[in-house]
């Protein structure tokens, strides 16, 4: 019987080909996507945990606020060492650091490296790595050790078995390497490409400058371990504070919390930390409704397209029904055919998924594999999908058709179901609406995007390049250079910094006289003179720093504009400001405008400049477009006397600055090429249900021609109904659009606002497609000699 019925449905697929061609490639184009999507929401949901024991892995971090989210995860660096010996509940625990650009060389070869991490020697007894050489137990007991991924022995070595090589680190030392792990892009959120064995240097619990991680016991009462470690770590931090000379009291002091190492890369958007995090739970179920949108939309298109074709299979059904099939037959007959449809559909789209894989990485700046371990979940995945959206598609065509009355069929009497129409029309009015949703937050990503592009940033970031510092002293070099290299034709500014726009700024806990907090937490910068004129900041009042002024190096401060709203200060210029560990106080010299130094997803904060002798690890050189090439011909010269062990390396501001959006232009991106894709299969719907439309009224157009009807009055017939249902659907669509838009630009502290427009255009695309779709099809019913459409009456 079954095997009747895959004969029948095979024959039903080649007579109606223009029909199983707009079904087939809109569920393959659906499906194709959809395994995209399920492969890349697979990745990030499986972040972290893959890992041996991840279930009993916690980030420690501080709140000031236990009943809000997130927190600050920046920890001590003797935090770990302390939480090991003190909590029994608590197995082993470590701590992590990163450095950043950062030189490895070996023989002729070099490379900077962005991220790397420094751990301590229990790094692996709470991360278990699987290591394809080397001894865990050992791999980072000694100083000057680390572990490397598998791609940077190859990049080095051109080859894995590399354990016991050396790497000279940073023209600093050799670096032993002890062990070698896989590739752990997109794995973990840890994914560097060295682990290096570090012995943190400075052991206050004042300085927040590691991650901290523990492994509890199985089955441990997280709640009551984070009141312990609070209870435990407050008159540790109280007294720490004291003697720093911070007054303070208990109620200063955080909170502790543990965050499970498998919600750290999806659920930390609240969370400050060594590393931002990338993942976002709530992209993923926006991407989520986006394959399932699809897949809803290829099947409404088998079901518009199966009850439009109904009446040519009517004959077929009465003549099977009076030959004795029942009705359960037919049923299992229209099934059989519909899983047939999902199968082939199937079948072409992990071929198709293969061969959009590049783009769709490109596009979502993630680096998937349809070949790895996730393989047999995802073709088992795509079986089931192939006959769940077979049967769900086929379902209402198979009661529907199976319905039909022999008599009343084999006698030309079937009678128009009204009820079939309304669900078509609202079927269509449900695509549209999804549709129309895309476009709107398709646009509205758009726009945020360019907004952060094009915004004014309140300073000036073209011709300006940025060289990172590799040395202490790299800074004093530069700053013994500066005059003459400001003499160089083409170079208009330099100078140096702890950083410029595009990085963070380290927070500073400052003394404020006659704040009423007494203390305040700004974002602190160490500068020199020339900052604010290569930047081209605007001083509202005072002054910036003088390299002509010998206390601006020892005790001047400059801070913005919001530095003065957040700390109520009347009179900021001359307001007595200090570090509470130093005894001298300093003051407030100028005041600046408020810029964009974080990015426009990111609020301005509170900031302070200071220029004292502090630790400046970048260098900032403003030049003249046309004499580009003069410059950096200088400045390779020059960079052998700066730093002789580190080969010159340089980024441009206002490219390095854009960088900072990039996840969200990946994301815009695929919204926008997963609009494209959800009309166009819409499109083959609606291009096959007004091909039906206007065959079933061939004799109905025929008529009104004879009797004097125009083309235009006939298409304009034709096109009015799926019109309406058009604007129906981008009516719907606007207040679901409305509130999605307005979810994802709460991610932003600037963003653009709403306004009408997105929603038109959404709208206006809905009923263009319309328009274009059906008007095809209108005309060419329109144009049919009437002579021809009538000539069976």
């Amino acid at each position: 019987m079954w095997i009747n019925y895959l004969k029948i449905a095979w024959r039903n697929l080649l007579k109606y080909k223009t029909l199983s061609i707009l079904n087939i490639g809109g569920l393959s184009i659906s499906m194709a996507v959809a395994v995209l999507i399920g492969a890349y929401i697979f990745q990030e949901i499986n972040v972290n945990k893959w890992m041996q024991e991840g279930d009993r892995i916690y980030r420690v971090y501080r709140t000031f606020q236990r009943d809000q989210p997130g927190g600050q995860a920046n920890t001590p660096a003797n935090l770990s060492i302390e939480l090991t010996q003190k909590f029994p509940a608590i197995e082993q625990s470590t701590s992590l650091n990163i450095g950043y650009d950062l030189l490895f060389q070996h023989e002729d070869q070099a490379l900077y490296q962005d991220e790397v991490a420094y751990v301590d020697s229990n790094f692996l007894s709470v991360f278990h790595l699987p290591l394809l050489s080397g001894n865990p137990e050992e791999a980072l007991a000694l100083p000057h050790t680390a572990i490397i991924s598998e791609s940077m022995a190859r990049r080095f070595f051109n080859r894995t078995d590399v354990v016991g090589q050396t790497l000279r680190f940073d023209d600093a030392f050799d670096l032993t390497i002890t062990g070698i792990y896989p590739d752990l892009t997109g794995r973990t959120h840890l994914d560097f490409d060295v682990f290096m064995r570090n012995a943190p240097t400075n052991n206050s619990w004042l300085s927040y400058r590691f991650e901290t991680y523990v492994l509890t016991v199985p089955e441990v009462s997280i709640p009551e371990l984070e009141d312990q470690i609070t209870d435990y770590l407050d008159p540790i931090l109280l007294h720490e504070f004291t003697q720093a000379n911070f007054e303070i009291t208990e109620n200063d002091l955080p909170d502790w919390g543990l965050q499970p190492l498998k919600d750290i890369h999806l659920y930390s958007q609240n969370f400050g930390a060594i590393r931002s995090a990338t993942g976002n739970a709530r992209y993923l179920f926006m991407f989520g409704l986006i394959g399932i949108l699809l897949l809803v939309i290829a099947a409404i298109n088998y079901i518009n397209l199966s009850t439009a074709k109904a009446g040519s299979r009517a004959r077929e059904i009465g003549v099977r029904k009076v030959s004795g099939a029942v009705r359960l037959q037919l049923m299992g007959q229209f099934l059989v055919e519909s899983v047939l449809q999902s199968t082939i559909g199937i079948l072409l789209a992990f071929p198709l998924a293969k061969l959009i894989l590049p783009i769709f990485n490109e596009i979502s700046g993630r680096q998937l594999d349809l070949s790895g371990p996730e393989l047999p979940i995802l073709l088992g995945g795509l079986l089931i999908l192939s006959l769940l959206v077979g049967i769900l598609a086929g379902f209402y065509p198979a009661i529907l058709l199976s319905a039909f009355k022999p008599v009343e069929v084999l006698k030309g009497e079937q009678k128009h179901n009204s009820g079939r129409d309304t669900l078509r029309k609202v079927l269509v009015v449900t695509q549209f609406t999804g549709v129309v949703v895309l476009v709107i937050l398709t646009t509205v990503m758009f726009r945020q995007v360019r907004f952060m592009l094009q915004e004014d940033l309140g300073f000036a970031s073209d011709q300006v390049i940025v060289l990172p510092l590799n040395t202490d002293n790299s800074w004093r070099r530069i700053e013994g250079r500066q005059e003459n290299w400001e003499r160089q034709p083409g170079i208009t500014a330099v100078s140096t910094a702890s950083v410029f726009p595009g990085e963070y700024p380290v927070d500073y806990t400052i003394e404020i006289e006659g704040y009423a907090d007494k203390y305040a937490p700004p974002q602190m910068i160490f500068a020199d003179a020339s900052y604010a004129r290569i930047l081209d900041l605007k001083v509202l009042e005072g002054r910036f720093f003088s390299a002509s002024v010998a206390s601006d190096t020892l005790h001047a401060f400059v801070v913005n504009r919001q530095f003065v709203e957040e700390y109520d200060l009347k009179h900021p210029i001359g307001t007595r400001v200090r570090f509470p560990w130093r005894e001298e106080w300093g003051e407030i010299i100028g005041v600046v405008e408020d810029y964009h130094y974080e990015g426009l997803d990111t609020k301005i904060e509170p900031l302070a400049f200071f220029g004292g002798p502090m630790q400046r690890r970048q260098a900032a050189v403003r030049f003249q477009a046309d004499k580009w090439p003069e410059v950096q011909a200088f400045l390779n010269k020059e960079w052998a006397s700066v730093e002789p062990g580190h080969p010159i390396r340089y980024s441009f501001l206002d490219e390095k600055f854009a960088t900072q959006y990039a996840e969200y232009q990946n994301m815009s991106s695929t919204f926008l090429y997963s609009a494209g894709l959800t009309i166009f299969v819409a499109i083959l719907g609606l291009f096959g249900l007004a091909a039906f439309t206007a065959q079933k009224r061939t004799k109905e157009i025929g008529i009104r021609k004879v009797l004097g009807a125009s083309v235009a009055g006939i298409m304009t017939m034709l096109v009015r109904q799926f019109l309406g249902l058009a604007i129906i659907a981008g009516l719907l669509a606007t207040p679901l659009a409305f509130w999605f838009a307005k979810r994802w630009l709460m991610d932003f502290a600037y963003r653009i606002d709403l306004g009408i427009w997105p929603f038109a255009l959404g709208i206006g695309i809905a009923m263009i497609i319309t328009l274009l779709t059906v008007s095809f099809q209108s005309l060419r019913a329109a144009t049919v000699n009437p002579i021809k459409s009538l000539r069976s009456e």
